[in-house]
């Protein structure tokens, strides 16, 4: 009979792959033995890096080294600073993954010097261990986990495996596993590549730090094959050696350029596509220079892609290349070269030179052996300029090729570089018509398109919207092909009079666009549908010039006033209401705006012709336009609309961008680089919303046929209208429905419900749900699309009775995840500490004043179910009980993680998983008890301070780090006590001298110096210098995690 668990239907066919692809495996559980003759070499459950076959590497690779140097090298590996992050120690652990360690070895002279000792073999993956153990315990002071697989490479813990049986969604390994391991086992984090998460039908890849919106599918071994998501496939593309290898060495970043840091693997589609390229490159002189072009639609990571190949030519093939990035706007060529420097493959110095400010100084510097050049094509206007030949390679890499190949800017190129290779990127496919790029890069060298990045979810789905015809009570002038061609034209982008000029002869239409009855009503429409859909993303509002964005831009800054006032004279009767309506308010006020245009000369005389001082908004632009980029970018900033008529429309990525209002006439590339500007994935964000005011519906589908690249494609199902998402949310509510159904509870039951009998007619369902775990898990995942997708819905969307179904399922699946809720306790917390205080009686045991315990006995369990642990709600009682204790448990762990409380949480949490299936009478008993005994633990634990005579936590949490030898006297106690409240206040004295103290060297010196001095002095004399100097650093730890 066939065993449907995790372990026999995913864990061990993974590891049956892996042994395919070369790989070692070993099961853990149960057959390890530890010791450093054990099975593994282990010491310990603590320890992750297997010194054993990291030290048979290193004499491998490195056979100059000796013992020394070998325990110095694991020593670095070992080491972790308290002041870094899991993110930044994982940084420095991957530099000596890649780069290797320095050791240090004797010079001729009789002194030391370093030497690099490598890690891994990146070459010959032959001269390399590949391990994969299945099921070993890794352990903590706090934690034991047993984790399903982690592979490693010469002992080095690559992967980290997460599994689930294959009816349990992939999320849930990412929440309920992944989540936990990087808390209770941190350092199996350290060194980790990435992480795979799979129930065997679908996989998901990502990296530290990514949240689960990240966590990308490996669908292709090649780009041409058959796209398979399940974990075989993830495996075969991953995990072959060789690729493994690849991916470690040359495509994983740490980009800066967005203020943090961020962690980024290469998506499936990158690597194919970049290593399609790096071939290309290798052969580039039998190509006559040609690499191809680098077609990835618009969204699906091109910067990213051109580091990646730049990065991996100069670390795999050597040399001295030129790489010359080329761009056709100085926005671009900024973002592109902020972004080369966020991945630090030059510095900002670096940076700021390779930026050529002439095209004299553009050849000048193609004269020399620079390693990058960012340039516009625009800089090559020299055209008696000598052709360049140089002793080492010149790469042209042009960004959106398919603009920058044209003219006699680029002619100019060609003639002056005549012996250099060429890469052409661009998010808009050749056309037959287009021989000159064709001509200049040859044909396509990796295709990835527009549908291939939405099922992959590179991006995210577009909703699309007519709002025009219903705003305006009349038909749209039909635009003609010619209007679009006139206003659509670049060469115009900069140029208002020139447009003003060509556009006479259709001056009717722009009149309508223009006429301010019509701009009114799109921005009374504007306000009243963005506010509606507050919080959920920014917004850009795409207008048909820049007079017009700034007359848009006021229309908005006056009717969104209006609409405050309007809303603070409404009076809801429920609670929630009201609510609601308060955070609209709020967030309105905080809400900027700004208008983002060129700047063009006599632009002063221009707008005053259209009663408009552009002064106060060129002055902003011109000052404060790299802080307006940035905050734009910024999800958390206020800064929530932009308006725009031709800036921030290609290349400006705002991945929190949701809302896309356009009111201009677009076609073709231009169409799509603008509704690209939406399809950005970011946590929170289920898709992107095109809001169509102007009738660009026919250029759209034109463009998206042309841009899908799928034969018979109509490219509506690429951009939806937005009733599919109606339907959507319609499907899933019937899902929710029917899940609740199978649980044995009726929908119906709350719909015909009045008054407080709806919530607890709510509470009733819910605890049906308890009862059936893998129901309720159903439940709260498709309660949870339902609530992401429903709020991009207009008030209108649905029927009253669809609004009431929504509420119910939304209302059932809050009560069953209590721990979302606010800090307070919620009701059903308050109601059980009345139960405990009233049932929960402290006995003193004979001749032991401090040592009280609980007296079951005194318990009359039958009041107790009658007054909160009614029969009907007696599992979601439970559950709350748990969250309660969790999230108290929590909170004293964070004030003092002491060895009692990690054994507490532990303890919580063996009860929680113990009791998780099954739930009848005797089982829910028996898991009541347990809690109880553990609440008067928790309830002892957290008086002890007053018990041990401190006025605070902080005084104990400072005690309970001195307190670590054994065999103290009462005398010691005592100083020590004393010790603990004179460091205490120390600590707090010295905060409230120094602002941002954990910023600066000399602040944190102060402070370690400051709790030093204080110790010293105070400890009892069994405490020698070594133990004043390991309790100042452990002192200075906590007062760097905890103030």
């Amino acid at each position: 009979m066939i065993d449907p668990s995790e372990k026999e239907l995913v864990q061990i066919p993974a590891s049956h792959v892996l042994e395919e692809l070369g790989w070692r495996t070993y099961y853990a559980w149960n057959n390890e033995v530890l010791g450093p003759a054990g099975s593994l070499g282990r010491s310990s459950t603590e320890e992750v890096l297997l010194a054993r076959y990291f030290k048979e590497a290193m004499k491998r690779l490195n056979p100059w080294m000796k013992a020394r140097q070998m325990e110095e090298a694991i020593s670095a590996m070992r080491f972790h600073s308290v002041t870094d992050s899991l993110l930044a120690t994982n940084e420095k652990k991957y530099d000596y993954i890649r780069n290797g360690i320095s050791v240090t070895v004797p010079d001729p002279s009789g002194g030391t010097t370093t030497k690099k000792a490598m890690l891994i073999d990146f070459r010959h993956p032959e001269r390399d261990d590949f391990l994969a153990v299945m099921e070993p315990w890794l352990g903590s002071k706090a934690y034991n986990r047993r984790a399903d697989m982690v592979g490693f490479v010469n002992g080095i813990p690559l992967i980290f495996f997460e599994f689930k049986r294959p009816d349990v969604p992939v999320e849930n390994a990412y929440k309920d596993n992944y989540t936990d391991y990087q808390k209770s086992v941190p350092q199996l984090f350290y060194y980790n590549a990435f992480s795979i998460l799979s129930n065997g039908l679908s996989a998901r890849v990502g990296t530290l730090g990514s949240s689960w919106k990240f966590f990308g599918e490996w669908k292709h071994l090649k780009e041409n094959d058959e796209s398979q998501v399940e974990l075989s496939r993830m495996l075969k593309g991953m995990c072959n050696k060789e690729n493994l290898l690849d991916l470690v060495e040359n495509f994983i970043l740490y980009d800066r350029s967005n203020g943090g840091v961020a962690k980024i693997l290469a998506h499936n589609h990158q690597f194919l596509g970049v290593n399609e390229a790096f071939e290309a490159y290798k052969q580039r002189k039998l190509r006559d220079g040609k690499l191809g072009v680098f077609w990835h639609t618009q969204g699906s990571g091109k910067s990213y892609s051109m580091v990646f190949l730049t990065k991996k030519i100069l670390r795999v093939l050597g040399g001295s290349p030129t790489f010359l990035l080329l761009t056709d706007r100085d926005d671009l060529n900024d973002q592109l070269a902020d972004t080369f420097e966020g991945c630090g493959l030059l510095t900002n110095k670096e940076k700021k030179e390779s930026m050529p400010s002439s095209g004299k100084r553009l050849i000048a510097m193609l004269r020399q052996n620079k390693t990058f050049i960012f340039s516009l094509i625009q800089k090559f206007n020299q055209p008696d300029a000598e052709p360049i030949h140089t002793d080492h390679d010149i790469l042209v890499i042009s960004d959106e090729a398919h603009r920058t190949q044209y003219g006699v800017f680029a002619e100019n190129m060609m003639r002056l570089l005549p012996d250099a290779s060429r890469i052409g990127f661009t998010g808009t496919p050749l056309f037959k018509f287009d021989n000159i790029t064709a001509r200049t890069f040859g044909d396509y060298v990796s295709i990835y398109d527009f549908r291939s990045a939405l099922e992959d979810h590179a991006t995210v789905p577009l909703y699309y919207e007519n709002r025009g015809e219903e705003i305006l009570h009349l038909e749209n002038p039909d635009m003609t092909d010619e209007l679009i061609s006139v206003l659509d034209d670049p060469k115009l982008a900069e140029n208002e009079r020139a447009r003003e000029s060509l556009a006479r002869h259709i001056k009717k239409e722009v009149h309508i666009l223009m006429a301010k009855p019509r701009l009114e009503a799109i921005a009374r429409d504007f306000v009243d549908h963005y506010s509606f859909h507050f919080g959920e993303g920014k917004a850009m509002f795409v207008a048909l010039n820049r007079v017009a964005a700034v007359k848009m831009y006021e229309l908005v800054q006056k009717y969104w006033l209006d609409k405050i006032a309007a809303l603070e004279k409404e009076t809801p009767e429920k609670e929630e209401d009201k609510d609601a309506l308060a955070r609209r308010i709020s967030w309105m006020k905080t809400t900027e705006m700004h208008v983002i245009i060129s700047p063009s000369q006599n632009e002063a005389e221009y707008f005053k012709e259209w009663d408009i001082d552009i002064l106060p908004y060129r002055e902003l632009l011109n000052n404060h336009m790299d802080d307006l980029k940035k905050d734009f970018k910024d999800r958390n900033h206020p800064f929530r609309v932009a308006f725009v008529c031709d800036m921030w429309l290609t290349g400006f990525n705002v991945k929190s961008l949701t809302w896309l209002y356009m009111d201009k006439p677009m076609k073709a590339h231009n169409l799509m680089q603008a509704i690209a500007r939406a399809n950005r994935v970011d946590d929170g964000k289920e898709n992107g919303v095109i809001i169509d005011y102007v009738g660009i519906l026919k250029p759209l589908l034109k463009a998206l046929n042309d841009y899908a690249f799928r034969p018979g494609s109509t490219g509506e199902d690429v951009v939806k209208d937005i009733k599919k998402l109606k339907e959507r949310v319609l499907a899933l509510l019937d899902e929710a429905e029917e899940e609740l159904s199978e649980a044995g509870y009726g929908l119906d039951r709350i719909l015909g419900a009045k008054d407080f009998s709806i919530v607890e007619e709510m509470k009733n369902a819910a605890d049906i749900l308890c009862r059936n775990i893998p129901v309720m898990k159903k439940f709260l995942q498709t309660a949870g699309s339902l609530k992401r997708l429903s709020r991009y819905l207009d008030k209108d969307s649905v029927t009253a009775h669809d609004r009431d179904r929504i509420g119910a399922v939304l209302g059932i699946s809050r009560l069953l995840q209590p721990k979302k809720k606010n800090e307070d306790f919620t009701e059903f917390k308050r109601k059980i500490q009345d139960v405990m205080d009233k049932n929960i009686h402290m006995g003193v045991r004979e001749g032991d004043g401090t040592n009280a315990r609980i007296s079951l006995s005194s318990i009359d369990f039958d009041k107790l179910d009658n007054e909160y642990m009614s029969r009907r709600q007696r599992v979601l009682r439970l559950e709350a009980i748990k969250a309660g204790m969790r999230e108290n448990i929590l909170r004293m762990i964070a004030a003092n993680p002491n060895d009692i409380r990690q054994e507490l949480y532990a303890k919580l949490q063996e009860i929680i998983t113990g009791y998780n299936d099954q739930k009848n009478e005797a089982v829910l008993r028996q898991e009541y008890e347990e809690l109880l005994r553990l609440a008067e633990a928790m309830t002892k634990e957290e008086k002890r301070f007053s018990r041990e005579g401190f006025e605070n936590e902080d005084e104990l949490a400072v005690y309970d780090i001195l307190v670590y030898k054994k065999d103290l006297t009462p005398g010691d106690i005592k100083k020590i006590k004393k010790c603990a409240k004179d460091i205490t206040a120390v600590i707090h004295k010295k905060l409230s001298e120094m602002d941002h103290w954990k910023e600066k060297e000399q602040t944190r010196e102060d402070m370690k110096y400051a709790i030093r001095n204080t110790l010293a002095p105070d400890v009892p004399e069994s405490y020698d210098w070594d133990d004043v100097q390991h309790l100042t650093q452990r002192l200075y730890e906590h007062a760097y995690r905890h103030y």
